[in-house]
Protein backbone atom coordinates (compact mmCIF):
# COMPACT_ATOMS: atom_id res chain seq x y z
CA UNK A 1 0.00 0.00 0.00
CA UNK A 2 1.54 2.78 -1.42
CA UNK A 3 5.33 1.75 0.16
CA UNK A 4 3.80 2.23 3.50
CA UNK A 5 4.17 -1.07 6.13
CA UNK A 6 0.91 -2.11 8.12
CA UNK A 7 1.44 -3.92 11.48
CA UNK A 8 -1.95 -4.72 12.79
CA UNK A 9 -2.25 -4.83 16.53
CA UNK A 10 -5.30 -6.87 17.98
CA UNK A 11 -4.53 -5.08 21.59
CA UNK A 12 -5.79 -1.59 20.63
CA UNK A 13 -9.19 -1.13 21.44
CA UNK A 14 -10.87 0.71 24.00
CA UNK A 15 -13.72 -0.12 26.43
CA UNK A 16 -17.30 1.85 26.13
CA UNK A 17 -20.37 1.66 28.67
CA UNK A 18 -23.83 1.33 27.23
CA UNK A 19 -25.75 4.07 28.63
CA UNK A 20 -28.90 3.36 26.61
CA UNK A 21 -30.43 1.47 29.38
CA UNK A 22 -30.69 4.31 31.65
CA UNK A 23 -33.87 6.77 31.41
CA UNK A 24 -31.55 10.32 31.09
CA UNK A 25 -27.83 9.82 30.86
CA UNK A 26 -27.01 13.43 32.22
CA UNK A 27 -28.85 12.77 35.48
CA UNK A 28 -26.90 9.48 35.75
CA UNK A 29 -23.83 10.84 35.36
CA UNK A 30 -24.60 13.47 37.77
CA UNK A 31 -25.66 10.66 40.23
CA UNK A 32 -22.40 9.04 39.50
CA UNK A 33 -20.16 11.79 40.27
CA UNK A 34 -21.80 12.65 43.23
CA UNK A 35 -21.28 8.60 44.69
CA UNK A 36 -24.76 8.05 44.97
CA UNK A 37 -25.53 4.27 44.09
CA UNK A 38 -25.77 3.38 40.10
CA UNK A 39 -27.39 0.80 38.61
CA UNK A 40 -25.78 -1.99 36.00
CA UNK A 41 -24.18 -0.37 33.32
CA UNK A 42 -22.87 -3.20 30.58
CA UNK A 43 -18.79 -2.18 29.16
CA UNK A 44 -17.63 -3.79 26.23
CA UNK A 45 -14.68 -3.79 24.23
CA UNK A 46 -14.26 -2.38 20.75
CA UNK A 47 -11.58 -1.49 18.12
CA UNK A 48 -9.99 1.79 18.10
CA UNK A 49 -10.54 3.97 15.11
CA UNK A 50 -7.04 5.36 15.45
CA UNK A 51 -4.06 4.75 12.88
CA UNK A 52 -0.65 5.55 13.90
CA UNK A 53 2.07 6.02 11.79
CA UNK A 54 5.77 5.24 12.59
CA UNK A 55 8.25 5.88 9.89
CA UNK A 56 6.91 4.23 6.89
CA UNK A 57 4.48 1.72 8.90
CA UNK A 58 1.33 2.58 9.88
CA UNK A 59 -0.12 0.19 13.07
CA UNK A 60 -4.02 -0.43 13.44
CA UNK A 61 -6.42 -2.68 14.72
CA UNK A 62 -7.20 -5.39 12.39
CA UNK A 63 -11.24 -4.49 12.02
CA UNK A 64 -9.77 -0.98 10.93
CA UNK A 65 -7.25 -2.45 8.46
CA UNK A 66 -10.68 -4.58 6.85
CA UNK A 67 -12.53 -1.25 6.06
CA UNK A 68 -9.81 0.68 4.46
CA UNK A 69 -8.65 -2.15 2.55
CA UNK A 70 -12.67 -2.62 1.44
CA UNK A 71 -13.11 1.38 1.32
CA UNK A 72 -9.81 1.69 -0.99
CA UNK A 73 -11.11 -1.47 -3.39
CA UNK A 74 -14.23 0.54 -3.49
CA UNK A 75 -11.92 3.45 -4.47
CA UNK A 76 -10.27 1.34 -7.57
CA UNK A 77 -12.94 0.33 -8.83
CA UNK A 78 -12.36 -3.31 -7.95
Amino acid sequence: MLGLMVHLDPTMTKTVQDWSGVRSPSRALRRLRQGKRKHFIPSRTVPMDDVYQLGNTLVMHPDRWEQMSAHLERMNGR
